[in-house]
């Protein structure tokens, strides 16, 4: 066996197979989660989320901890390590994420108002509904954190040390797209804009050197589009007391599939991106992290 095929010089496994190793993981998570909420709640497919998300949620972070503990050598801080420091960056990073996600929304809903037509109709039901909407809110934030954490977490982080960036942001923000093809009424826009808002997303990353960002932008696109406005997200419909309809020529509206399938969301995910760009200049590694290659931070600018 060519040890140098998979061993780097300090006998640690060369980032591309820890890549690999941790996307198993993950699956292997997967299995366990899904199998756990169907045991718990049958076949009832929004009681299933309920329970596998969080679930996963928790798997995927035990498991990408124990990595950087084991694989990477991180002896302490892995959440940090990982993305996910606490404090005030923490809630800086996820209150700025909050309202990019949510003005980005508000570009593209002004948009499709503005050329086409938009109606929004309410139907609430007091304790019913807001049951839902704790439900709700509760999938989307969990699900969001398990996408950033396997598209822009751990296993992102190896591809970074492995293919550079731009090899890392172009496989992840592919296969970010791609898993979304499987939703209904899935398009070639739709599977565009999603690679491009993974993109957006793996760049918050590498520029914030936190999860908390592109998990805030979003969690906040999910919340305000689904269960704010009541239109479809990537196929989705997450309307509670709330629906949204919007009328006009499918590259507009984006049918079935959601205004994520619009030349409206095209518009809006770009200009988050030069926001992205213009307001986070590259922060070094966190004070104290080691950042899994043996290296310390240092104070971010």
């Amino acid at each position: 066996m060519n040890r140098a095929l998979y061993y780097m010089a300090d006998g640690r496994l060369r980032p591309i197979w820890r890549f690999v190793v941790s996307i198993l993981l993950f699956f292997a998570a997967s299995f366990v989660a899904f199998g756990v909420a169907r045991l718990v709640m049958g076949r009832d497919r929004e009681l299933m989320a309920v329970v596998s998300r969080p679930l996963l949620m928790i798997l995927v972070l035990l498991a990408f901890t124990w990595m950087l503990r084991v694989f990477d050598r991180v002896p302490r801080q892995q959440a940090a390590a990982m993305g996910l420091p606490g404090g005030r960056l923490a809630l800086w990073d996820s209150l700025f994420g909050v309202l990019l996600g949510s003005a980005m929304v508000a570009l593209t809903i002004a948009t499709i108002a503005w050329k086409g037509d938009l109606q929004v109709s309410g139907d609430v039901h007091g304790i019913k509904t807001g049951t839902l909407l704790v439900e709700v809110l509760l999938v989307l934030s969990t699900a969001a954190m398990v996408e950033e954490l396997v598209f822009r977490g751990y296993p992102f982080q190896r591809l970074v040390e492995s293919t550079g960036p731009g090899g890392a942001i172009a496989l992840m923000s592919a296969l970010f797209g791609a898993v979304h093809l499987r939703n209904p009424n899935s398009s070639t826009l739709g599977l565009l804009n999603t690679m491009l808002i993974g993109i957006v997303f793996s760049v918050a990353y590498l520029r914030a050197r936190t999860l908390w960002l592109p998990w805030g932008i979003h969690w906040a696109w999910n919340a305000v589009l689904g269960a704010g406005i009541g239109l479809p997200v990537s196929g989705l419909d997450l309307s509670i007391g709330i629906r949204g309809k919007a009328s006009g020529p499918v590259w507009l509206t984006g049918g079935g599939y959601g205004p994520e399938a619009s030349v409206a969301c095209t518009v809006a995910v770009m200009a988050g991106l030069v926001v992205v760009l213009l307001a986070f200049h590259r922060r070094p590694a966190l004070p104290g992290v080691e950042d899994g290659t043996g290296s310390q931070g240092t104070k971010p600018a």
